[in-house]
């Protein structure tokens, strides 16, 4: 009898906790069942950014692009001085030799690759087309795989975005239209 009982009381226990489960789910209203099934997400909260102050102040950043284009206004002058000694050199003197830059182009900053060369006066020819225009060109020569390449660069500028303006007033000139690359120059 011993065992009817553990049975029985068993049974007992579970009514119990089914009732117990069942009990608050029947007797709640259709208005508090809705709100406690409601899984809708809560709204994203607000965040508030933080604001990023520049690594270089402004009157810097001044100076630097004052001193950029001082820079820029000598390179320009003394080209022009250098193309009307180019003039009057004698025949047979090739003026061109030194637009050739081995290794590092001048300046730091954004360059616009124009087009890569395997004859060097093919890339003569086109930085001095874009001279002739008034543009700022050098030449690089590159070995990539081993094969020799002059690579023809306008520029170049010190933000990105000047680089960028540049790329598009070359591809929009009927002279050139050429689609450039804009690539990073290291110092």
């Amino acid at each position: 009898m011993e065992d009817r009982a553990k049975q029985r009381l068993i049974g007992v226990l579970l009514l119990a906790l089914l009732v117990a489960i069942l009990a608050p789910l029947l007797l709640r209203s259709p208005e508090e069942v809705r709100v406690a099934l409601d899984l809708a997400i809560p709204e994203e909260p607000e965040i508030s950014g933080v604001p990023a102050e520049p690594v270089v102040d402004e009157a810097e950043r001044a100076a630097v692009v004052e001193e950029i284009r001082r820079d820029r206004e000598q390179v320009r002058r003394e080209s022009e001085a250098h193309h009307q000694a180019l003039e009057a050199a004698p025949e047979g003197l090739d003026p061109q030799e030194e637009m050739v830059i081995p290794g590092e182009p001048p300046l730091s900053g954004w360059a616009v690759q124009l087009g890569s060369f395997g004859d060097r006066d093919n890339a003569r020819e086109l930085a001095s087309a874009l001279r002739d225009a008034g543009q700022n060109a050098f030449i690089r020569e590159v070995e990539p795989d081993g094969e020799l390449r002059y690579r023809v660069f306008a520029g170049p500028e010190l933000e990105r975005d000047a680089a960028l303006g540049l790329r598009d007033r070359l591809a929009e000139d009927e002279r050139f239209a050429l689609e450039g690359l804009v690539v990073p120059l290291d110092p």
